[in-house]
């Protein structure tokens, strides 16, 4: 018999620890009491023994001698107290006392419980706020709550399951509400969290709260305010309905949260929107927009907007990235992200991705876009599917051209020259050249050599230039190239030996790749007139029908002549 008499007083007491495991434990215990005229100590006592627990408090705040008739079943501790002692006091539990203080000044304070109409099982997470002041808060696991009102205020409830509740505030309205609400007939899907991006939302996670998170999810209605301020998400002019709320101008001095700014808003390190931002808005670090924004945005640190950037600039000190773009500008210091949609001009220190460029993109290092009509510019590499424009970088390269390609290796899938040439003229023996750009207008880079018994008098050129194809027919057309080589003999030669050539070679197309060209070429080679090494052995070197002039103004001897070139190439 010991044994389960044992059990019982352990279960009993296990049931007393968990009553103390939360601050309100003893508030929300359910109890059942029946007084008739009795004293106020007398009912104190009785609530007191039958929550199973010790009250405290300053004899000189009550009136113990008073008479209370009540009836209850099943009401929380929190409920029974407000019946008996009215709205005056707070409640505090210290390990199993509750302890009883009078409000110094009366406040103006709404509280109550929640509950399902039907069921009668409380609702947590129901958002009530007042629709004037925008102060609010969320009903907790006992769904209760407790909301700052005044004598005007117009109180709403929501929950994302239930039918909205308003309740309307006046002088002589109860401050202990109990509300119920009813079940929607088609309950809304509850709203998907906030993906503002990888780094925003680990972002959003330190500045949003749980609870403007859960307004958020409940509250569909959104507000209008033509100044807001706050610190903080959750500390300011909108309160903890900030992310619900459309403002005109807001200033927020560290971070900021808002549905919708329509004129202005700046902030000391950033600004968090869900919807639409208009006019300007600029920020210490970061700005964060999930919806639309039409106008400027200035960054110190980066820029991010989910939906589409329409408007006149988006200016970030590190990055900026917007899904869709119908913008002017995007300047960065690093990179430039503008996944759908066109831009007149991406400007930034490394890298610049795009879908439609409608005027310049100028990076430091990389251009990416679908479509250029206007001009890529690079220090690295310039990549487009489209260009009908003009690509600038030391490697270009289109899936389509029908612009020109301007760098040292060219590169285009479709409607781009790309080839390479073995050929000889009367210079050098061999030379090998890569031309690569468009018929129109292509780049060509050169270098040749004419072996010699003694390595010191080797001939060897470098050089670069521009050229162009008319099309004759089918199987032929006609090329006119400029190049500029340097001429070497031996080592290399810093001092003055240009030769510039201009040729005109009729191309002869074999098959589908090879094409044989000829035709002459009309040269002038500029050397130093005191350089004996390049008289002496430039002149073994070149045609002996050289028709030299001397400029003793410029110590310069300017030789020409009429050559010739005959070459094979190779389309890639």
């Amino acid at each position: 018999m010991k044994k389960p008499c044992n059990l019982i007083i352990f279960l009993f007491f296990q049931k007393i620890t968990l009553f103390a495991q939360s601050p309100y434990a003893i508030l929300e215990r359910p109890i059942s009491v029946n007084f008739l005229n009795k004293p106020l100590k007398e009912a104190l006592n009785a609530v007191a023994q039958t929550g199973r627990f010790e009250f405290s408090y300053n004899a000189r705040i009550l009136d113990l001698k008073k008479k209370i008739t009540l009836l209850t079943n099943g009401l929380t501790v929190r409920e029974t107290l407000v019946q008996i002692l009215g709205d005056n006091y707070t409640y505090q539990q210290s390990g199993e006392y509750l302890i009883i203080k009078k409000r110094i000044k009366p406040q103006k304070i709404l509280s109550g419980y929640i509950s399902d109409a039907k069921t009668g099982k409380k609702v947590k997470n129901a958002t009530v706020y007042d629709t004037k002041t925008l102060r609010s808060t969320t009903t907790d696991e006992n769904g209760f709550y407790s909301l700052k009102v005044t004598e005007r205020s117009t109180v709403v409830v929501a929950q994302l399951a239930y039918k909205d509740t308003i309740l309307q505030i006046t002088e002589g309205s109860p401050r202990f509400v109990k509300l119920e609400l009813n079940l929607k007939t088609e309950p809304k899907a509850p709203e998907k969290s906030i993906n503002w991006g990888k780094l925003p939302n680990k972002l959003a996670d330190v500045f949003i709260s749980t609870l403007q998170k859960l307004n958020f999810v409940n509250v569909s209605d959104s507000f209008h305010r033509s100044f807001q301020m706050s610190l903080l998400p959750y500390i300011g002019t909108n309160h903890k309905m900030s992310g619900n709320v459309i403002n005109d101008f807001s200033l927020n001095i560290l971070a900021g949260y808002s549905r919708g700014n329509r004129y202005v808003e700046a902030a000391g390190l950033g600004n968090f929107t869900r919807g639409e931002v208009r006019g300007v808005q600029a920020a210490g670090i970061f700005n964060i927009v999930k919806g639309n924004v039409k106008g400027v945005q200035y960054g110190g640190v980066f820029n991010h907007v989910t939906d589409t950037l329409t408007g006149l600039m988006q200016w970030g000190g590190v990055w900026n990235f917007a899904y869709q773009t119908k913008a002017f500008n995007q300047t960065a210091g690093t990179v430039n992200v503008a996944a759908k949609g066109t831009l007149n001009t991406q400007f930034s220190g490394l890298a610049n991705i795009a879908d439609t460029i409608k005027g310049v993109q100028i990076a430091g290092l990389i251009n990416h876009t679908k479509m250029v009509k206007g001009a890529q510019i690079s220090g690295l590499v310039n990549h487009a599917k489209t260009v009908k424009g003009v690509q600038l970088g030391i490697f270009n390269y289109a899936d389509s051209l029908s612009g020109l390609q301007i760098g040292f290796l060219n590169y285009s899938k479709k409607g781009g020259y790309n080839v390479i040439e073995l050929s000889a003229n009367e210079l050098n023996a061999l030379n090998i050249a890569y031309k690569a750009g468009n018929k129109k207008f292509y780049m060509a880079f050169v270098m040749g050599i004419t072996p010699q018994t003694n390595t010191n008098d080797v001939v060897w050129t470098q050089g670069a230039g521009v050229g162009t194809t008319i099309k004759l027919n089918k199987w032929s057309d006609v090329n006119v190239e400029y190049i500029n080589r340097h001429v070497n003999v031996g080592a290399y030669s810093d001092f003055e030996q240009e030769w510039y050539q201009v040729g005109l070679y009729w191309n002869i197309h074999l098959n589908n790749r090879f094409e044989l060209n000829v035709g002459p070429t009309f040269n002038g080679l500029s050397t130093d007139r005191f350089e004996s090494n390049s008289s002496e052995n430039l002149g073994k070197i070149f045609p002996s029908y050289l028709k030299r002039t001397v400029y003793q103004d410029t110590n310069t001897n300017w030789d020409t002549w009429v050559g010739g070139n005959l070459g094979l190439r190779f389309r890639l």
